[in-house]
């Protein structure tokens, strides 16, 4: 059946059909796709290689669903483009199906080794297609594929262990599960810099239209008035900005609820911030405390943090403009 005689005629209509085919069965996972919920769907796993936790993990969310419908349209329609093909038909044919295979598999896996072998096997019907279908100048286009997706290959090879490496020094454990890179919990945390906007009152005055004076910028002005012995005019230029950070904090994945959680910080993390303006920092701890027990906790334990400062390079702010004041009052309470 899959050979060239009768023009191909049988390989490309047994090609069609199931491209056809597959197209409308991802028809009827776009329709039953349930978008009032985060949590993957149509999930396919059992395990694989259990000693470095690699699982043969497929999923769907609301992005990579759409890319699922995109190709088995494109596919189709590429088939009937190539209908007048004179060469080896069948094997056109084959080679088609099975890039359709490589890329539904690169948007499903839920697995980076997973996707990583489905990437592979997408690239090798390409270098088939452009080494034998292509045009007159297939055979240096081929060369250049192989030499560019041969080294794109292995540094993303490379990446991926890396980030499995960094895992399983946080953790533990090996792990090479897109989710659990992503750092989100089973509640829906995750390691945050902000949470919602910035607590300071001009967000909140952007937002409302309202005058607040105890969230953290104006409770720094005035510790730092009132230590300084100034007022909290003369204050406030030196508190610029407030960001929360080192904390667990999120929205339940069921109710969508705000907690806090124990900071997953570890000895060697760290922040780095570029500032573009004349800056003093100062550190100090959210009320929240350890954020595990209850907020405004007297009894958290703390630890020491290391600060450096580096200069930036010459010429670096060249350009850079002072934004408009923020319609705040800059009374603070007082």
């Amino acid at each position: 059946m899959f050979r060239d005689e009768g023009n191909g005629i049988p390989a490309k209509v047994a090609a069609l059909t199931s491209g056809c085919i597959t197209f409308l069965l991802s028809l009827h996972l776009w329709f039953n796709f349930d978008s009032s919920t985060a949590d993957l769907q149509m999930v396919e796993r059992t395990p694989w290689i259990s000693q470095f936790n690699i699982d043969y993990f497929l999923g769907l969310d609301g992005l990579n669903l759409f890319f699922f419908l995109l190709i088995n349209f494109i596919t189709p329609l590429t088939l009937l483009g190539s209908w007048n093909l004179g060469k080896r038909n069948w094997q056109f044919q084959i080679q088609m199906l099975l890039l359709q295979i490589g890329m539904l598999g690169c948007f499903a896996a839920m697995d980076v080794v997973l996707f990583y072998v489905f990437f592979e096997v997408m690239l090798v019907p390409m270098y088939l297609l452009i080494g034998i279908w292509g045009g007159t100048n297939r055979l240096y286009a081929t060369i250049k594929f192989f030499i560019y997706t041969m080294l794109g290959s292995l540094l993303m090879l490379i990446s991926l262990l890396f980030t499995a490496n960094i895992y399983l020094e946080l953790h533990g454990e090996w792990s090479f599960n897109v989710l659990d890179w992503y750092g989100m919990d089973a509640f829906g945390g995750s390691v945050h810099d902000v949470i919602g906007t910035r607590c300071d009152p001009y967000t909140n005055q952007l937002l409302s239209g309202g005058q607040y004076h105890h969230c953290c910028h104006s409770n720094l002005i005035r510790a730092l008035a009132d230590h300084q012995g100034i007022s909290y005019a003369e204050a406030e230029p030196f508190v610029h900005d407030v960001l929360n950070v080192f904390m667990c904090t999120g929205f339940t994945r069921d109710t969508g609820q705000y907690f806090m959680k124990a900071s997953p910080v570890r000895p060697g993390d760290y922040l780095e911030f570029f500032a573009e303006i004349d800056l003093l920092g100062a550190l100090s701890a959210c009320p929240g405390g350890d954020c595990s027990a209850k907020h405004s906790s007297d009894v958290a334990a703390c630890y020491p943090l290391l600060v450096e400062v580096f200069a930036p390079a010459k010429g670096a702010l060249d350009g850079w403009q002072s934004p408009s004041p923020n319609g705040y009052d800059r009374s603070h309470g007082g």
